[in-house]
C-alpha cells in the first residue's frame, strides 16, 4: 500500500477482534490529522452486515406480544439487532420454521456458505408452546449509522449501526524528529482488524483520487 511505504508501520497486537499497531510519521504537523481522519473512516466508511426487517406470523407492529412467545416485539428486536453477520453476497432473505417449545438463537439463522454468524449464542426469543412459527429475516450490507424510517404492514424494520469497528483510539507520541501515533482498533469479529485499516486507506485514496479530477 501506498501509505504503508510512505509511513512506517508496526503491528504491535493482532487477533480476531483487537489490533495496536505504531505509525512513525516525520512530518509532525500532520500526525493528529492522519490520526483522526483514518478514526472517522473507520467508523463511517467500512462495510458490514446487519438486519434490515424480519417478519414474524401473528406478530402485527412492534411494540405487540405474540402468543406462544414469551419476549415482545421490541425485545425480540433489539435481540436480532446484536447480531453480527458474514455475508457471502451483498443480501439474502432468510426463511426460517420454528417448532415450540424450544429457544430460537443467532445460530439458527446460519446458513452454509451463505450466511455465517459470529455471536451464535445470542437468544433471540423463547417458544414456549407447541405453536409453529414462520420467521422471514432480510439481511443487508451497509456502512455508518441507517435510520430506516420505512413501515409495513408485516415486516419490522430496523435502524442499525452497520459499521463492524467498534471502537477505534489513538495517542500520539512527540519525539525529537518524528512523531509516534499508537493506534487501537476493536472489532466485533467479522472483519479482520488490520484489513479494516487497510480498508479505510484505500477509502481516503480513492477519494482523494476524486478530488485530483475536479
Amino acid at each position: 500500500m501506498k501509505f504503508l511505504k510512505k509511513y512506517k508501520l508496526k503491528v504491535l497486537k493482532l487477533d480476531k477482534y483487537n489490533c495496536s499497531f505504531k505509525i512513525f510519521i516525520k512530518n509532525k504537523f500532520i500526525s493528529t490529522d492522519i490520526a483522526n481522519i483514518f478514526r472517522r473512516i473507520l467508523l463511517s466508511s467500512i462495510y458490514g452486515y446487519k438486519i434490515k426487517y424480519f417478519r414474524i406470523n401473528g406478530l402485527k407492529h412492534q411494540y405487540c406480544y405474540i402468543n406462544g412467545i414469551l419476549e415482545d416485539a421490541l425485545e425480540i428486536s433489539l435481540n436480532f439487532k446484536k447480531i453480527n453477520f458474514i455475508l457471502s453476497n451483498k443480501s439474502v432473505l432468510i426463511k426460517i420454521i420454528k417448532k415450540g417449545p424450544c429457544c430460537f438463537t443467532a445460530k439458527d439463522l446460519e446458513i452454509k456458505n451463505i450466511c455465517k454468524i459470529e455471536n451464535k449464542k445470542i437468544r433471540i426469543f423463547k417458544i414456549n408452546s407447541k405453536a409453529i412459527f414462520v420467521i422471514f429475516i432480510k439481511i443487508i450490507k451497509g456502512k455508518g449509522y441507517v435510520n430506516i424510517k420505512k413501515r409495513h404492514k408485516n415486516n419490522i424494520y430496523l435502524s442499525n449501526f452497520f459499521s463492524p469497528i467498534q471502537t477505534a483510539g489513538y495517542k500520539i507520541i512527540k519525539k525529537k524528529s518524528y512523531d509516534i501515533i499508537n493506534y487501537k482498533i476493536k472489532t466485533n469479529g467479522t472483519i479482520c482488524p488490520i484489513k479494516a485499516f487497510i480498508d479505510s486507506n484505500k477509502v481516503l485514496f480513492k477519494n482523494f483520487g476524486y478530488l485530483r479530477l475536479l
